[in-house]
């Protein structure tokens, strides 16, 4: 009876050491937020990093922890742009967690991705007016080419009805 419960408590331990190893070194942000106060509970340094630990980061914290117990709101997932410029996708879902209401958070940084949309927006902007100044550049031209072609075709047309001598 002992040994099953000492495997047990052995797998429960080792568990824990990697669920806590692989929110260490996960690629995006993690926090695990407190329902009762917004306050963290669990989050890895990249969280700490991005997040900081300021009044911002709680007045944000509270409108997630709001909105993901809201059981009309349908949205799980918002997208930020922090006082530094970063943009920030965030992921986020109510849990429990060590017997309290949580709300797990997890953040991408899209900072590069809307670099990329702007710069996008920007050269299709400038290819459409590249295009519409070709567009009245060839009426003009052509307006231009065609009223001076049409006096030189008439004195051509009324040369070939005349005798010449």
């Amino acid at each position: 009876m002992i040994i099953p419960a000492a495997n047990r408590i052995e797998a429960l331990v080792e568990s824990e050491a990697f669920s806590s190893a692989v929110i260490r070194i996960a690629p995006v942000a993690l926090c695990v937020l407190r329902r009762s106060d917004g306050e963290v509970v669990l989050e890895n340094p990249l969280s700490r990093q991005w997040l900081g630990n300021g009044h911002e980061r709680q007045q944000l914290c509270h409108g997630w922890i709001r909105r993901a117990f809201d059981e009309s709101e349908q949205s799980s997932t918002d997208e930020l742009q922090m006082a530094d410029g970063r943009h920030l996708y965030l992921s986020f879902a109510p849990t429990r967690y060590q017997r309290e209401e949580v709300l797990i958070c997890a953040f991408s940084d899209i900072t590069e991705r809307k670099q990329v949309e702007l710069a996008l927006q920007q050269a299709r902007t400038l290819a459409d007016a590249a295009n519409e100044a070709k567009t009245l550049f060839l009426a003009t031209m052509s307006h231009e080419i065609r009223t001076p072609l049409y006096g030189v075709l008439g004195t051509l047309e009324l040369l070939a009805r005349t005798d010449l001598n």
